[in-house]
């Protein structure tokens, strides 16, 4: 009876126990199937990838420009010009007397006609002449007969010594000071002038003065006008 029981027992299971071990021996041998295409998940040696590689970047310096010379000279008031009197004639002076024209354009020749047709003088009676581009370049610096013959001037009248005309010399600027200032190219070349002539006349700029300012001078004026900046033209000397 015990054997049959056994028997019939194992006749039960033996079925149940061939799937489990069967089953678990698919499982193991199973390996998933892959579709498509995923970039370096098996790379080799023989494996080009196609993944993106920035390329190198190459500096080239540019060409070199070709630049034209230019020969064309303008006509520049900021160039030096030539003061120094001729040898032989030269004077020693030793004051310098600033003017203003009055007049809102003029020139060298204009002050030259007006100075000998009306006033009656040899021609006219400053030294230099400084021009605002009404009648003249603006800073152009014009040097009258007087200061290339070094001749006695007539800007200035003073007492019975004449003192100023004689030993001072005489720069006058185109236009009318009471009413607006200088051009900035007038002063620029004034600026030049008198320390040009003041280094080589040893001119001090306690020297240096306005036409109304000026020792012992005899004629009522505002010259050369209340907008003439006299404090910083001494200041660049």
């Amino acid at each position: 009876m015990i054997k049959k029981i056994i028997v019939f027992v194992l006749l039960a299971y033996i079925p149940s126990l061939l799937v489990l071990f069967v089953g678990c021996a698919e499982e193991e041998s199973y390996m998933p199937e892959i579709s498509g295409v995923v970039t370096n998940l098996h790379y080799t040696a023989d494996y080009t990838s196609t993944a993106y590689v920035p390329a190198k970047k190459t500096y080239s310096p540019p060409a070199k420009k070709k630049y034209k010379k230019v020969t064309t000279v303008r006509k520049d008031y900021y160039a030096e010009p030539k003061w120094t009197p001729p040898k032989g004639s030269e004077k020693g002076w030793n004051a310098i007397v600033i003017h203003h024209s009055a007049t809102q354009r003029g020139s060298m020749a204009t002050f030259d006609d007006y100075h000998r047709n009306v006033n009656g003088w040899e021609g006219v009676g400053y030294n230099f002449v400084v021009g605002n581009g009404y009648g003249s370049g603006n800073g152009e610096v014009e040097t009258t007969f007087r200061w290339s013959q070094q001749r006695v001037g007539a800007h200035c009248k003073t007492d019975y010594t004449n003192w100023a005309n004689k030993n001072a010399i005489g720069i006058c600027l185109v236009g009318n000071f009471e009413q607006s200032r200088p051009s900035y190219r007038q002063m620029f070349s004034v600026s030049k002038l008198v320390k040009f002539l003041s280094s080589r006349y040893n001119i001090p700029a306690s020297r240096i003065y306005g036409h109304k300012d000026t020792p012992r001078h005899s004629t009522s004026t505002n010259c050369p006008g209340r907008y003439f900046p006299m404090v910083a033209l001494k200041s660049k000397l």
